[in-house]
């Protein structure tokens, strides 16, 4: 599970893939990870800002 994880598999498709009965079985292996987790908010704020930012003046 671990390498899905690593792979960037969201965990939806790997509990399904793994049968576990409940996506909380996932989530515990989430903490193996902390830098997916950096990267993720990373790429929220950047869509954040690029939501906020459509059609202004760059200039």
């Amino acid at each position: 599970m671990s390498l899905l994880i690593n792979m960037g598999f969201d965990a939806v498709a790997i509990a399904k893939r793994m049968g576990h009965e409940s996506i909380r079985v996932t989530y515990r292996y989430a903490h193996m990870f902390p830098g997916e987790q950096i990267k993720m908010a990373q790429k929220l704020s950047d869509e954040r800002e690029d939501y906020f930012n459509v059609g202004k003046d760059k200039g």
